[in-house]
């Protein structure tokens, strides 16, 4: 057998661990204020052997006048009843506040009455009886289960503990839900990787627009670079079977406009002399060593040239599954020429990988890639390029980012990390935007002003949305329930990504990786190893609909104003939030640069004020003008202008104290309305 298809699947299992899975998850769409409904859970735990008797574990949230009537789960192991367990729904409270995912949620934990043991992947089913409240309104219920082990869930690897959400429910009819993320199959984006000669299947797929533009594009004049890692070379017979198949470690695609045309895609590796496919990038830094190999990360092109992140791998030498280690991320830059050859090849090391002394963490930066202003039309640009990664902290993978202005891309000193507070430059300060990411992912500036994050959970294709590049990025939601996880040739799905410029207005194409625990399959079934493509739409979603019967809507408020204005040198920025928010503060000159970030978090609804010192967030002084705050929140965003005068001698404090007057009878006004 081929040694390098021997080494591609030795390095799957540790960037894609699996365990419980959900299989599928049925509940009413409506009910009637009262009525008991069923909600039934079907669980896949492909994680054996088992030797340790684990009860199952389900927690579901729901609205907080909803009871628990009964459970009961059949399957693999039997049959039996299910019960409240309060430690347990504490603990999925530590992970997910319910207060944080919607207003009057709460959780419930239910544990299975016994514990079992088990040599051979197991399918449970688990049907719980809930009783509905008085409120009306749409209300998303979510669901977690997990094998009942201590400080299981607060490990946070999602694996471990799936989470689905949203599962829309309206009371009393459909009509209150309206969703806000759809998706669909996309049959001919996948068809347009279904192969029977050379190129039969590749994962890691990431698209590149040679024109730098990562937006929609129906001129048909776009031209696409696709980037794949491992890949099948070889052909399949009329059974669907690979024959005499090769794999290298890498290979690219040309593709014409945006469309999935067959005629319009041009597939490409170089070969030796004997005609034998090889990968099109091999590691050729100074600190690369022979053996070594590529897996590629996202790109970007900028002014004719086209710039690739890549993590350099070698095996570790420990001869058991896990015999690989990330050695380095390598920055590859090339041209292309009209015969799609690809010239002036050149490989640097970068400071983008940083493993902590202890071991126990890592960082990798280049694995999702979110342009500026021009080329994504990000509404709230400021002109460079943010380039994320996955923070890996063995039981999860956490999200971090980095950012530098396009004309610096290949001088790392020009590059900032967020350490959670500003821009330094030191990588190992990164701190994490959100959790519970997969290897690879997407972050996609959308038309209603929010960053929307996509990545895998389990057999989910999964969202979050964040007011900035920073974020932070709130409770994850499925979009998509993966089908494969059905089939009986032991699927792994993993790494969903979303490739704007080849999605419609108000959609984004999502890919996602397809491949199996079952390494013969990869043989007998060449329709295994290939991408998957879905296709998201995204909706305004109205958030106060949600009422008790009988009562009138709860109208939401919004207030923001600042104190003195015109102010020197201090002014006090007020604001009065109607429930929990994500809040993002932010302060900007008349050019319309954010200069000061003053907050980035979530805050429960009421009252709240900031000050602002007049410094920018290098902490330098700014001179006077005309500035701008603006708040922002899942709810709105608004904005204000203030005036800052700063005057030369004199006691300016005093000429300006008297517009604390009108701030006094600004808070007077405010508190009456």
């Amino acid at each position: 057998m081929n040694k390098k298809l021997i080494l591609f699947f030795i390095l799957l299992p540790l960037l894609f661990f699996t365990s419980c899975n959900f299989k599928k998850i049925v509940q009413p769409r409506t009910a009637l204020p009262g009525e008991i409904i069923e909600v039934s859970i079907t669980v896949y735990d492909n994680l054996v052997p088992e030797p340790n008797p684990h009860p199952g574990f389900v927690g579901i949230l729901m609205p907080d006048d909803w009871k628990f009537i009964s459970g009961n789960y059949e399957g693999s192991l039997g049959t039996g009843t299910m019960e409240f367990s309060p430690n347990w729904t504490d603990s999925i409270e530590t992970v997910y506040p319910a207060a944080l995912i919607g207003e009057n949620r709460r959780w419930l934990g239910l544990i299975t009455d016994k514990g079992y043991t088990y040599n051979d992947p197991i399918i449970v089913t688990a049907k719980i009886k809930l009783q509905v409240g008085e409120q009306e309104g749409c209300f998303h219920l979510g669901y977690l289960v997990t094998k009942a082990t201590a400080n299981l869930i607060n490990s946070g690897n999602p694996a471990w503990a799936p989470f689905s959400y949203p599962h829309p429910i309206g009371i009393p009819d459909s009509s209150k839900c309206k969703a806000e993320f759809t998706a669909q199959p996309t049959s001919d984006w996948d068809a347009l990787f279904k192969r029977t000669s050379g190129w039969t299947g590749a994962d890691g797929i990431y698209s590149i627009p040679l024109s730098g533009r990562e937006i929609p594009d129906d001129s048909g004049q776009e031209q696409t670079l696709l980037l794949f890692s491992d890949t099948f070379i070889g052909e399949v017979n009329a059974n669907g079977e690979r024959i005499n198949p090769r794999i290298i470690n890498n290979t690219l695609a040309f593709l014409e406009g945006n469309q999935p045309l067959l005629e319009q895609i041009q597939f490409y590796w170089p070969t030796n002399q004997s005609g034998q496919p090889l990968s099109v990038f091999i590691p050729e830094t100074p600190n690369s060593a022979a053996g070594e190999w590529y897996w590629l990360m996202d790109g970007i092109a900028l002014n004719g040239k086209i710039h690739v992140f890549a993590l350099r791998l070698k095996r570790a030498g420990t001869g058991d599954v896990f015999d690989f280690k990330v050695t380095g991320v390598s920055l590859i830059s090339f041209q292309s020429d009209a015969n799609l050859n690809l010239v002036n090849v050149t490989q640097v090391e970068t400071p983008l990988f940083y493993q902590h002394p202890t071991g126990k963490w890592s960082i990798v930066i280049g694995q999702a890639i979110m342009p500026p202003h021009d080329a994504s039309q990000n509404p709230a640009s400021d002109g460079f390029i943010y380039i994320y990664g996955p923070r890996d902290k063995g039981t999860q993978k956490e999200l971090v980012v980095a950012r530098v202005l396009p004309e610096n891309l290949e001088d790392f000193s020009q590059w900032t990390y967020w350490n959670g507070t500003t821009w330094g430059t030191e990588i190992q300060d990164c701190a994490p935007l959100t959790n519970q990411i997969s290897q690879e992912f997407s972050v996609s500036p959308i038309s209603d002003s929010r960053f929307l994050l996509v990545f895998q959970a389990g057999e989910q294709v999964a969202v979050r949305t964040g007011q900035s590049p920073t974020g932070p990025f709130g409770i994850y939601k499925t979009v998509y329930f993966c089908p494969e996880v059905a089939m009986d040739w032991q699927p792994m799905l993993y790494n969903a990504k979303a490739h704007p410029h080849l999605s419609a207005p108000n959609e984004l194409l999502i890919s996602y990786n397809v491949n199996t625990y079952d390494f013969f399959a990869h043989f007998s079934n060449a329709d295994i190893y290939r991408p998957r493509f879905i296709t998201l739409k995204y909706h305004p979603v109205d958030s106060s609909n949600t009422r008790i019967r009988g009562q009138n809507p709860i109208k939401k408020t919004f207030k923001l104003f600042n104190c003195p204005n015109p102010f020197n040198p201090v002014t006090i920025i007020h604001y009065t939030l109607s429930n929990v928010n994500n809040v993002v503060l932010q302060i900007f000159n008349l050019r319309g640069e954010a200069i000061r970030t003053l907050l980035n978090e979530w805050q429960p609804g009421g009252e709240f004020s900031v000050t602002w010192d007049g410094k920018d967030d290098q902490r330098a002084t700014v001179g006077s003008g005309i500035y701008f705050y603006q708040l922002k929140t899942n709810e709105s965003i608004e904005t204000q202008k203030m005036l800052l005068i700063r005057q030369a001698g004199g006691n300016t404090h005093e000429k300006i104290n008297p517009f604390i007057v009108s701030c006094d009878a600004h808070h007077k006004f405010m508190a009456q309305s």
